[in-house]
């Protein structure tokens, strides 16, 4: 649906997902997963995070470094990097490496810190860098998750 979607509108898409493996190496393992797709709608790039960080481990696995590379697409060279792998030194010199033009670091949100790594990257890698964070709204969580906001006890 989201390579149609790319195709049709003649845009590269960069999309955050949670990927779940159902067969095969990985079977049943969850992934921090950064797909990009490009304007005819193929997909170009399939990076997994590197590390879940903290607690992330508990619900994602360890990807590979099989994405980790820049891509050729109709509005140039283009990589990313999720969260903390930005702190990672020679995954960031992977990606400068592969030529990017355009970096996408993929935050939960894009606070100050997240903002000012950003900002490094661009310098380091001599790119562009499009910061993009998630904001969600409590009423959009799945039904089963519960939750407390403001209650202690």
């Amino acid at each position: 649906m989201l390579a149609k979607a790319a195709g049709d509108h003649r845009v590269v898409l960069v999309i955050g997902a949670n990927e779940r493996v159902d067969e095969g190496p990985g079977n049943g393992t969850l992934y921090n997963t950064l797909l990009t797709f490009g304007s005819d709608g193929v997909l170009l790039n399939h990076h997994r995070k590197l590390i879940p960080t903290y607690t992330e481990r508990i619900v994602w696995g360890q990807g590979d470094g099989g994405g980790l590379k820049a891509v050729n697409t109709s509005v140039g060279r283009i990589g990313g990097l999720i969260c903390w792998e930005h702190w990672m030194p020679l995954a960031r010199q992977v990606l400068h490496d592969s030529g990017e033009h355009i970096h996408i670091a993929v935050w939960p949100t894009v606070h100050e810190m997240h903002q000012i790594a950003s900002r490094h990257y661009a310098f380091e890698g001599r790119c562009f860098v499009l910061a993009a964070g998630l904001l969600m709204k409590a009423r959009d969580l799945p039904g089963p998750i519960t939750y407390r906001i403001g209650i202690i006890g």
